[in-house]
């Protein structure tokens, strides 16, 4: 019995990190690239984002946000991938005494810390936080060291919110990361419009990337603000740049969620709608 003890206590000893216990895993879309994640008990807000774009209605048209502020609940990590449509009364707004808050930029560490935040650092790619035993990995974009993506790791459970890529035909360092860092969940933008100016990756890249990290699941994001339709028309006709295929056979599940509603991400089922209560 002693024996069969030690021989068990040694296997658990041997697994690796995370492969003992599973923790839960729950997604809700804000808008666009907003989210919320709840890795077991542990809460991340990504783009804390809630006001119009820049000239409404002549060059974007804004996408309204599912909460608010005041909504969001308590938050223990608060990670932003770039600093557009920052705005100081929101975050001032939100439950920052407890929380970590990783940011691109000084001007965005800024408002932060005037709107209370304790706990504020900036970022680059290749930067690695260990915070409420969350592993946050910042990964490049390839428009910037201050555009930003961040793969969280937490008792087993693996999301990778790739911020706002170019396309990988411009720049593939997104590609390179998510090769070499699987992830359960990919979240990825969809901008088509965008796309064909090369600014932002359209789906056919986020299905690429998804493929790279070997993901189970595509939450599909459109972008805070798209271009008006005189602008769009604009764009597809002074640029001229073909979409990559999309792999002939996808192993991750694309999901278009449902702003404001809970998804529980279970390891051996679809994503489940959860509730629509934030908290």
């Amino acid at each position: 019995m002693a024996c069969r003890l030690v021989v068990v206590l040694w296997l658990c000893a041997a697994l690796p990190a995370g492969a003992a216990a599973s923790g839960s895993l729950r997604v809700q879309k804000v808008r666009g690239a907003s989210v919320l994640i709840e890795l077991s008990s542990v809460r991340v807000a990504i783009n804390p984002r809630f006001g119009p774009p820049p000239m409404p209605g002549v060059v974007f048209d804004g996408v309204g946000a599912a909460l608010g502020p005041d909504d969001l609940g308590r938050l223990d990590l608060v990670l932003v991938t770039d600093g557009w449509g920052l705005d100081a009364r929101d975050l001032s707004r939100l439950d920052l005494d407890e929380a970590s808050c990783l940011v691109p930029d000084e001007a965005s560490a800024k408002r932060f810390r005037l709107a209370g935040a304790r706990r504020v650092r900036v970022v680059r790619p290749g930067d690695v936080v260990e915070t409420r035993g969350v592993r946050v990995e910042v990964s490049p974009t390839g428009a910037g060291p201050d555009r930003l993506g961040y793969h969280l790791r937490h008792r087993g459970r693996t999301v990778w919110h790739a911020g706002h890529p170019p396309p990988l035909d411009v720049d593939a360092a997104a590609g390179r990361f998510a090769k070499d860092h699987p992830a359960e969940v990919v979240i990825a933008p969809a901008a088509e419009a965008l796309a064909v100016a090369g600014v932002v990756c359209g789906g056919a890249d986020a299905r690429l990337l998804a493929e790279l990290a070997t993901a189970r699941y595509l939450f599909v994001h459109d972008e805070d603000a798209r271009p008006t339709a005189p602008v769009a028309w604009l764009l597809e006709a002074v640029f001229d740049t073909p979409a990559p295929k999309p792999p002939a056979r996808a192993r991750a599940r694309p999901v278009w969620a449902d702003p404001g509603v809970w998804y529980r991400i279970a390891r051996d089922q679809p994503p489940e709608k959860d509730g629509p209560a934030s908290r």
